[in-house]
């Protein structure tokens, strides 16, 4: 498990993370006025469930981008989503899969992970290396992880969940 939000230092951690946000969106809205080819967003805003400590799919598959891989066989991905546990305690968990010119199932490695019993924002940047050049969909997956809190499936709520991906 990675670190965890205190209540300590959780208002610092929103401030820093609003302040990223904005410069992607800012980087996304250049990238797009100067023509920059491949960066590929997709946004999801409905609030949906899920309990399982398996990797997996909302009700809403994704958000999921296709972009080109190219030469350099690597591909930055941002994930962004806003979470909360319903009930008892779970930590939110979101990452991706990798699909056709690469393939690669939802794992641990590049989880981005929320404990929280209100709506909070979490994003994690990943670096997908050794790819092969091509068309790539990378798809948001989710689980619930109660691991440390006696596990058993818990209810986790997912809303403005957002896919970013850059081929490097």
């Amino acid at each position: 498990m990675s670190d965890y939000i205190g209540n300590d230092n959780l208002m610092s951690r929103i401030s820093d993370l609003q302040k990223r946000l904005e410069i992607l969106e800012r980087t996304s809205r250049v990238a797009t006025l100067t023509g920059v080819t491949g960066v590929a967003t997709q946004a999801i805003a409905t609030a949906e469930s899920r309990s399982s400590t398996s990797w997996g799919d909302l009700a809403t598959v994704g958000p999921e981008v296709t972009v080109d891989v190219g030469p350099s066989g690597q591909l930055l991905v941002i994930l962004f989503c806003q979470a909360y546990y319903t009930a008892s305690a779970a930590v939110a968990c979101m990452t991706f899969a990798l699909s056709g010119a690469n393939t690669a199932v939802a794992s641990d490695e590049n989880q981005l992970q929320i404990l929280s019993s209100v709506y909070s924002p979490g994003g994690r940047l990943a670096v997908a290396v050794d790819l092969d050049e091509g068309p790539t969909t990378v798809t948001a997956k989710y689980q619930t992880d109660t691991s440390a809190y006696g596990g058993g499936a818990r209810n986790i709520d997912y809303k403005n969940r957002q896919i970013t991906a850059f081929p490097l």
